[in-house]
């Protein structure tokens, strides 16, 4: 199985103290996961009939294959997921058109994440499944629950902001489907389009051991050299560069130097 998509949220800082000030360094790092059933990590679609290797089915009813899932066309009852993604089902489908055994069948997606200070996740999506989606888990906790369905484009979803929901390293997305009993053709199949952020609070800091009047806020980025001077309240210890007009990308490094007196 590959396991893709690393999300980094640092904040590195060359510390220096004084009398009159601090200075700090900051470098940002942002990337995100995409969760989306039958496609690539660039977003592209998987070609029918291969399998998604991102995606596993880890349990299934007796009789039913497990493994790396299928990438399967769907009946022409299912909604079409298309550009964003595609259905998939149990290794064994090779088309989308054959019965599986009724039952309950767990989906699973792992991608790992770097926890660090002042970055906050966020993960998100829409499913389907044929018939119902019993359960949706990030590492063991409840996304959503009684959902799915196949006719209407997309008819559930699901978010979370949870940070106790996420783990540093490892995490594992689980989808709960459940197959009803049928009579003649009877498959079974489950899509998402969905993904995990890392969101990175504003640019600026906070000071201990000083009474900051003044930040001087610094992208020192040699593509884009900008400065703004943020004028702090009496008593006020944090500060924010970006509220105050600093202009920031992912990756830029940011120079913020406080003017202040020793408590």
């Amino acid at each position: 199985m590959r396991m893709q998509g690393i999300i980094r949220g640092m904040v590195v800082g060359l510390l220096t103290l004084g009398i009159l000030g601090i200075q700090t360094t900051v470098a940002q790092v942002i990337n995100g996961v995409l969760l989306s059933t039958g496609v690539d990590a660039s977003g592209d679609l998987i070609s029918f009939g291969t399998l998604d290797d991102d995606w596993r089915v880890v349990t299934a009813p007796v009789g039913a294959s497990t493994g790396d899932a299928r990438v399967i066309s769907p009946l022409v009852t299912w909604f079409n997921p298309e550009p964003s993604a595609r259905w998939i089902s149990t290794p064994s489908q090779m088309t989308g058109q054959e019965s599986s055994p009724a039952g309950d069948y767990t989906y699973e997606r792992q991608f790992v994440i770097a926890k660090a200070s002042g970055t906050k996740f966020e993960i998100s999506g829409s499913y389907g499944s044929d018939n119902t989606t019993l359960k949706v888990l990030l590492n063991g906790n409840l996304l959503a629950m009684n959902g799915g369905g196949f006719t209407v484009p997309w008819p559930s979803s699901f978010f979370s902001d949870n940070q106790d929901f996420f783990v540093d390293g490892p995490n594992t997305l689980q989808v709960i489907v459940n197959n009803a009993p049928g009579e003649g053709l009877n498959p079974t199949g489950f899509v998402m389009r969905g993904s995990v952020v890392a969101v990175v609070e504003g640019v600026g800091g906070s000071v201990a051991g000083i009474s900051p009047t003044k930040v001087i806020c610094e992208n020192v980025s040699q593509r884009r050299h900008t400065v703004v001077e943020v004028v702090l309240a009496p008593g006020a210890r944090s500060w924010d560069c970006e509220a105050a007009g600093l202009v920031v990308s992912p990756g830029d490094t940011i120079k913020q130097t406080v003017t202040g007196t020793a408590d």
